[in-house]
């Protein structure tokens, strides 16, 4: 079964991104205790400290689904916080969302990214 990878890019109001954090914790309490999270945490940016991420990471698509049903019902958390996307200066505030995904691994001998599957075992002659 597949772990799923939710990246979500926002970014707050000027100077309100450590108030959106604080609102923010005890949702990410909450989620933490779900069946099934392996990871839910928010990152600020050293650069650019209003710009926020959001990692997520799900041991299967069922827990996953499982989590947005519930997730969907919830009061959102500090959303007062955030700007609108649109007014985000560098980069965009985006989700992606990774499924059923292919791990690569950088090959030094070839120089190449390949994926892990295809890698050569050491002493193989391809």
């Amino acid at each position: 079964m597949s772990e799923v990878r939710l990246v979500i890019n926002m970014h707050a109001r000027p100077g309100m991104a450590a108030a959106y954090a604080a609102a923010w914790a005890p949702h990410q309490d909450e989620v933490r205790g779900e069946d099934g999270c392996l990871q839910y945490e928010l990152f600020r940016s050293i650069v650019h400290p209003d710009h926020l991420a959001l990692l997520e990471l799900w041991h299967s698509r069922a827990a996953f689904d499982e989590h947005w049903e519930v997730e969907r019902r919830r009061a959102p958390a500090g959303t007062e916080y955030l700007a609108h996307p649109r007014t985000r200066e560098i980069g965009r505030d985006s989700l992606e969302i990774y499924w059923e995904k292919q791990e690569h691994r950088y090959d030094e001998e070839r120089g190449l990214w390949t994926p892990r599957s295809a890698r050569r075992e050491p002493g193989s002659s391809s």
